[in-house]
């Protein structure tokens, strides 16, 4: 009997796990703070974003002077003195950057600087994996610290 109300038990709280994971794994990217804004409607609904706009996703702050943010995609387009900050130890700053909150994937464009702990890893673009610490680029880098410097055409770094 008791076998019986445990299954059923175990069976009737999968959907609602189901749930709890479906929302961890899209965690909206948040807007903290912008000095205006102007909105369009459609099928491709955005916002348009100007002066000291900040963005927040868990311990992911974005920084940047404007922004369009597609609330529908949980996507943001980030430009001018970019800069995002991950916990207290990497900090990238780009000219532009391609944001996917459901992904946490980014794209860095432009005078990337990636500072990761004690390295320093400078390119012209980058992707960024934040849900599993994953740097690549192909359009080659310099990478920098206290010992060592490297330079590559491509490459893979782990921040993790």
């Amino acid at each position: 009997m008791f076998r019986i109300f445990y299954l059923l038990m175990a069976f009737l709280s999968l959907p609602g796990m189901t749930v709890l994971y479906a929302q961890n794994s899209e965690e909206k990217v948040e807007l903290i703070q912008a000095g205006s804004l102007q909105g369009s409607e459609g099928s491709e609904a955005y916002v348009k974003l100007k002066d000291h706009v900040v963005f927040k996703q868990g311990d992911m702050f974005l920084y940047c002077d404007s922004a369009f943010q597609y609330a529908n995609t949980n996507y943001i387009e980030a430009f001018g003195r970019v800069r995002l900050i991950q916990g207290d130890t990497l900090s990238l700053v780009c000219n532009k950057l391609e944001y996917n909150g459901n992904t946490k994937q980014a794209k860095a464009i432009g005078n990337v600087i990636l500072i990761d702990k004690q390295t320093i890893l400078k390119t012209n673009e980058l992707n960024y994996d934040r849900q599993n610490k994953i740097i690549s680029y192909f359009s080659g880098a310099n990478i920098t610290d206290k010992d060592n410097i490297l330079k590559s055409k491509i490459g893979v770094y782990n921040t993790g």
